[in-house]
Protein backbone atom coordinates (compact mmCIF):
# COMPACT_ATOMS: atom_id res chain seq x y z
CA UNK A 1 0.00 0.00 0.00
CA UNK A 2 0.84 3.53 -0.64
CA UNK A 3 1.98 5.71 2.14
CA UNK A 4 1.23 9.53 2.18
CA UNK A 5 2.09 12.45 4.05
CA UNK A 6 -0.33 15.65 4.48
CA UNK A 7 -0.41 18.80 5.32
CA UNK A 8 -1.63 20.55 8.16
CA UNK A 9 -5.64 21.01 6.35
CA UNK A 10 -5.33 17.09 5.24
CA UNK A 11 -4.46 17.54 1.78
CA UNK A 12 -1.86 15.13 0.12
CA UNK A 13 1.42 16.39 -0.15
CA UNK A 14 3.46 13.15 -1.24
CA UNK A 15 3.52 9.58 -1.61
CA UNK A 16 5.55 7.09 -0.98
CA UNK A 17 6.09 3.58 -1.50
CA UNK A 18 7.24 2.67 2.03
CA UNK A 19 7.38 4.48 5.46
CA UNK A 20 10.57 6.00 4.83
CA UNK A 21 9.98 8.62 7.84
CA UNK A 22 7.59 8.97 10.68
CA UNK A 23 4.23 10.63 10.11
CA UNK A 24 3.56 8.88 6.93
CA UNK A 25 0.05 7.42 6.43
CA UNK A 26 -0.50 4.48 4.83
CA UNK A 27 -3.78 4.70 2.57
CA UNK A 28 -5.67 1.74 0.11
CA UNK A 29 -4.21 2.28 -3.27
CA UNK A 30 -7.99 3.46 -4.11
CA UNK A 31 -8.08 6.57 -1.48
CA UNK A 32 -9.83 9.30 -4.04
CA UNK A 33 -7.48 11.85 -2.28
CA UNK A 34 -4.18 9.84 -3.28
CA UNK A 35 -5.60 9.62 -6.82
CA UNK A 36 -6.46 12.90 -6.98
CA UNK A 37 -2.95 13.89 -6.15
CA UNK A 38 -1.84 12.33 -8.30
CA UNK A 39 -3.61 13.63 -11.68
CA UNK A 40 -3.80 17.03 -10.05
CA UNK A 41 -3.26 19.33 -12.96
CA UNK A 42 -4.09 17.19 -15.58
CA UNK A 43 -6.75 17.72 -18.05
CA UNK A 44 -7.28 13.71 -19.01
CA UNK A 45 -7.41 12.80 -15.23
CA UNK A 46 -10.86 11.68 -15.35
CA UNK A 47 -10.00 9.08 -17.98
CA UNK A 48 -6.80 7.86 -16.24
CA UNK A 49 -8.42 7.60 -13.36
CA UNK A 50 -9.24 3.79 -13.52
CA UNK A 51 -6.09 3.20 -15.06
CA UNK A 52 -3.93 4.82 -11.66
CA UNK A 53 -6.39 2.75 -9.76
CA UNK A 54 -5.40 -0.37 -12.07
CA UNK A 55 -1.83 0.16 -11.42
CA UNK A 56 -1.67 0.87 -7.70
CA UNK A 57 -3.94 -2.75 -7.33
CA UNK A 58 -1.03 -4.14 -9.71
CA UNK A 59 1.82 -2.22 -7.24
CA UNK A 60 -0.65 -3.72 -3.74
CA UNK A 61 -0.30 -7.17 -5.47
CA UNK A 62 3.51 -7.26 -6.44
CA UNK A 63 4.25 -6.35 -2.64
CA UNK A 64 2.36 -8.70 -1.05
Amino acid sequence: MPFVKRDENGNVIAVYSTAEMPGLEEVNANDPQLIDFLYAGDADAAAKKDMIESDLGLARVLED
